[in-house]
């Protein structure tokens, strides 16, 4: 396939900047399994990135930057506070795009007492009050380390994120995305999640403006990746790589025939847009094919 036959409706909204995450989540659509080199995380280059997003094809013209999306994302398999380029990616995306184009931040949250996750989110909610990331959408569930995060690291990790991000609440939009699954037997049951993150919240303390700020939505998992092969779902929901559904209703374009990814090494694949099931879409294979550049 060459760009000239899909140019006019095509809109990239996807950049794989790693590569492997440690987080080791059991729900994890990106991966199948949990191979040790999966759990290594690579940073592309920002000045590889930059690259990538100015390159041009040879026959339209066109860089790949004016194909983007108004919102774009990281790969599903990306974990913002684990990856070294996170913030340079979104400020070169903005930058690049002269504010056409802003980078969405979805991320399970810091570790408590990590210093380092703390201090990429510290950087994040910095641009969110500059207006570079205009939403972060928090993942909450009990995913982490295979499933087996103790309970209690669990719940004052998320505590520890929220009262970073609460800063940027008048900012940005920021959502909660409770997610887990329907069957009550689970160790990821949705349930028992949210009774969590009510816990956390009552920890929290957000004033009436800011609780009015915060945004909650839930989902159940998607049957793909290692969910698909660990969590024998009852059900599985379909949803967008964005899990903030009010968000991608009301703000994201999704009427092109086409999609597209950069790849972690410039390469560009597309797929057919199928709004509504761009997560498991993101993470089979078989439906990308390449575009020459």
């Amino acid at each position: 396939m060459n760009l000239a036959e899909i140019k006019n409706s095509l809109k990239i909204d996807m950049v794989e900047t790693t590569r492997g995450c440690p987080e080791a989540c059991l729900h994890c659509g990106a991966y199948e399994d949990f191979d040790r080199s999966q759990l290594t995380v690579q940073s592309a280059d920002p000045l590889a990135l930059k690259k990538y997003l100015i390159r041009q094809d040879k026959t339209t013209g066109v860089k790949l930057i004016d194909l983007f999306n108004k919102y774009v994302t990281t790969h599903v398999n990306t974990e913002p506070l684990r990856a070294a380029n996170f913030a340079d990616f979104a400020k070169m995306v903005f930058e690049l795009s002269n504010g056409k184009s802003q980078v969405i931040a979805i991320s399970h949250g810091l570790w408590v007492k990590h210093a380092d996750m703390r201090k990429k989110l510290e950087q994040i909610t910095e641009l969110m009050r500059v207006g570079i990331v205009p939403l972060f959408v928090l993942t909450v569930d009990s995913a982490r380390s295979r499933g087996n995060i103790p309970p209690h690291i669990n719940k004052d990790s998320y505590l520890e994120t929220l009262q970073v991000l609460r800063t940027a609440l008048p900012y940005g939009r920021i959502t909660a995305s409770v997610q887990g699954n329907s069957d009550s037997q689970s160790k990821l049951w949705i349930e028992k999640t949210k009774k969590m993150f009510n816990e956390v919240l009552e920890l929290l303390k957000l004033t009436p403006e800011e609780s009015g700020q915060l945004l909650i939505d839930s989902r159940s998992y998607t049957n793909t990746g290692r969910s698909k092969k660990f969590l024998d779902l009852k059900n599985s929901e379909d949803c967008d790589v964005i899990p903030d559904s009010e968000f991608v209703k009301d703000k994201l374009p999704t009427t092109h025939a086409w999609r597209g990814m950069i790849r972690f090494d410039g390469r560009l694949i597309v797929q057919k847009n199928r709004p509504g099931k761009t997560y498991g879409d993101s993470a089979t294979t078989s439906l990308w094919q390449e575009v020459e550049l």
